[in-house]
């Protein structure tokens, strides 16, 4: 249901002792999914076996697929690519790759290695793209870089990318979505501070350049999350780490400038954080 907001919330998936909630995603138990592992690697699943109640316990993504010691899902996209020409990474470290979609034909449960990562560095985001569109990456400490994702060749499944985002000492990217000129990106934090800003507020620059502010953080606010695209009539659906869930209309964050630090969009118990937000399109996901 909707909530203000600050709101707390509704329970969620219930994670088992030790479990945190990781990733949100708003599909249909009939459409196919592709799993994106932190480990560069893809699989392929029936939406059907993935559990539906809202307060049920769930079941961990190794019960699906064959993960490695250390391996963990950080995205979840529906397998109907939608004319989808491309699919594009960024690591935590800033690497980007865009890779041919082509590359996830015939793609099965086995799943398929579809990018080669440096020693500690693990994917942070996946988008698909046509080809021609605009990437804003975000990182945790409130940096931002809109780049066109043609300054970055396509490339094949064993390739590691190359330099996206220029990084800070102990910064790391954490957002990353297609721009939409005149709507919005939202920007939300751990402690559960967000805000809407206008695309337009962020000047395109190259790749591997640092990029410029798009929120000021604090200790009041905690560290980034991520980064979302944003049309008017959409919804919103926001996932803290012990499973708590908050679904709200855009309209109830503000819209505030690049440099500001944003209100509090859900309100946070102690020793919880924000894990991800998922966005809901108009049209999607009525009466749940």
């Amino acid at each position: 249901r909707l909530q203000g907001r600050g709101g707390k919330g509704v329970k969620g998936a219930t994670p088992k002792v030790g479990d945190e909630a990781a990733i949100i995603t708003v599909s249909s138990t009939h459409r196919d999914i592709f799993l994106f592992t932190n480990r560069g690697r893809v699989f392929a699943l029936k939406g059907h076996v993935i559990p539906e109640p809202r307060t049920g316990k769930g079941r961990l993504a190794s019960q699906f697929i064959s993960l490695e010691n250390g391996e963990s899902v950080v995205a979840m996209k529906d397998r109907h690519l939608q004319g989808a020409s491309f699919v594009f990474f960024i690591t935590a470290r800033g690497v980007a790759k865009r890779l041919p979609a082509g590359e996830l034909e015939n793609l099965t449960r086995a799943g398929r290695r579809v990018l080669s990562l440096d020693d500690g560095d693990e994917i942070a985001r996946v988008r698909f793209t046509s080809g021609e569109e605009e990437i804003l990456m975000v990182t945790a400490k409130g940096q931002a870089l809109r780049v066109f994702e043609d300054e970055f060749r396509p490339l094949g499944r064993q390739a590691r990318g190359v330099r996206g985002i220029r990084l800070k000492a102990g910064d790391s990217v954490v957002g990353c979505d297609i721009v939409k000129p005149g709507h919005q990106v939202l920007l939300v934090s751990e402690l559960g501070v967000g805000k809407r800003t206008a695309f337009d507020e962020f000047t395109t620059h190259h790749r591997a350049t640092g990029g410029v502010r798009a929120m000021r953080i604090s200790s009041k606010t905690g560290l980034l999350v991520g980064a979302w695209g944003l049309m008017d009539e959409d919804q919103i659906i926001v996932m803290t780490n012990r499973g708590r869930v908050i679904r709200m209309n855009v309209d109830e964050v503000s819209t505030l400038g690049r440099t500001a630090t944003g209100y509090r969009v859900v309100k946070v118990a102690d020793g919880d954080m924000v894990a991800d937000i998922s966005v809901i399109r108009s049209g999607e996901g009525e009466g749940e």
